[in-house]
């Protein structure tokens, strides 16, 4: 089942957010996530 179109969005983001490397970094820096937004009209 597909997300919510509202939901969707924001766990691709906190998918970035959480993923780390090998040493348990960050992999993605905040300039790869924080740009991500819905636009469009709400179902």
């Amino acid at each position: 089942m597909l997300a919510p179109q509202a939901q969707a969005p924001w766990e691709a983001k906190e998918k970035l957010r959480s993923a780390k490397d090998e040493d348990g970094r960050p992999r993605y820096r905040e300039r790869d996530w924080a740009g991500w937004v819905l636009t469009g009209v709400p179902d």
